[in-house]
């Protein structure tokens, strides 16, 4: 054995390939890394062996991403898989390697789907979409007692959307909320009237979830309100939007300003030097999450002394332990792992909950 052959369907195309394509920026940037450092130390085999990923472009097509990763099963034998960016195409990994034995290393896909019984091989390391918007509504409860009315607007043939929009309605129930939940069809172009009848409810606090293209088309509409989109969670957000992204809130699984000190591993800053060097800008947390699935693995096989990957799954998911990316407890769903809520002002991404990760305060639109 001379490599650790990691294979991943890759998202380099394709309506999801904006955020696919940080996503495996993130894992070329460990795999450099790692090797820099002589591979991955691996006891049974006596040496450092250096990683390899094999990956091949799934175009963002679910049908395309489950023979890829029929393909690196069964053809490149690969000994440890990765899952491919975003919900739909995590899935349809997911299944090929259940039906094949394979654990699924999960850094992209946060629907809960791939939380339940029926994909026991896979480990998933970023908080699923049901708990996305926690720590925004924890914030707007914080600032208003129970919270002020909430409008969540959502798109209805989106499971992504629907499973957000959930969680945001289970939240808002169990705390007492004031609420009312609005729904459109993904690819919409008209929000005039949803906008309207949130006005006549006088609602001045809005939650939108749709796929990124809809919140991009939602967002001129949102002046004025409290506003928070989960695509402005990224950096390209502002690049479309320029100053009229400032106001707008969202959350992240990871912003460069976390400093969580980690039990193994560089820290953020580290990463964020790295990540800046080697592609010319910020990192966002796509690229934070792929490069700490990397990080989290190397770890445990050095630890364990072997690329088994059922012993690597059993001791992580009994294993609490933090990285640069967060506080994980283990365990066969997101390991306890927290979004945090932000918030652009001056051309800014900032952190305003929770307090212990804050880089400022609120601003109002």
């Amino acid at each position: 054995m001379k490599k650790i052959r990691l294979g991943l369907s890759a998202t380099l195309t394709g309506s999801l390939s904006l955020q696919g394509i940080d996503s495996f920026n993130g894992l070329t940037l460990w795999a450099e890394f790692q090797n820099s450092l002589g591979g991955i130390y691996v006891k049974e085999i006596g040496s450092g062996l250096p990683v390899d990923l094999i990956y091949l472009d799934d175009k963002s097509d679910p049908a395309l991403t489950k023979e890829i990763t029929a393909h690196l099963i069964n053809h490149e034998e690969v000994d440890l898989l990765l899952g491919p960016y975003s919900s739909s195409l995590s899935l349809a990994c997911a299944e090929v390697a259940e039906n094949s034995g394979r654990v699924v290393w999960n850094y992209g896909g946060s629907t809960d789907e791939i939380l339940g019984d029926k994909y026991k091989n896979t480990v998933t390391l970023i908080t699923p979409a049901s708990r996305y918007l926690d720590p925004y509504l924890e914030f707007i409860k914080d600032r208003h007692d129970r919270g002020p009315a909430i409008a969540i607007v959502y798109a209805e043939d989106s499971g992504f959307s629907r499973q957000v929009s959930g969680g945001a309605i289970r939240f808002c129930i169990e705390n007492n909320i004031a609420h009312k939940i609005y729904t459109y069809r993904s690819g919409t172009d008209n929000f005039l009237d949803i906008i309207g009848k949130i006005r006549v409810d006088s609602i001045n606090t809005v939650i939108g979830v749709g796929r990124y293209e809809d919140d991009l088309r939602f967002a001129p509409h949102l002046e004025g309100f409290n506003a928070c989109l989960p695509a402005a969670a990224i950096d390209q957000f502002h690049t479309e939007l320029g100053i009229r992204s400032n106001g707008f809130c969202s959350i992240s699984q990871w912003e460069p300003e976390m400093n969580f000190i980690p039990d193994f591993g560089i820290d953020s800053a580290v990463f964020t030097e790295l990540y800046s060097n080697r592609f010319g800008k910020i990192p966002d947390y796509v690229s934070a999450q792929s490069f700490n699935i990397g990080v989290v693995l190397s770890h445990f096989i050095e630890k364990l002394g072997t690329i088994n990957e059922i012993r690597i799954k059993e001791e992580i998911l009994n294993s609490r332990f933090k990285t640069f990316y967060g506080d994980f407890s283990g365990g066969n769903s997101y390991g306890g792992h927290k979004t945090v809520a932000t918030q652009w002002q001056d051309g800014k991404k900032q952190i305003i909950y929770p307090s212990s990760h804050a880089t400022s305060d609120y601003k109002l639109p």
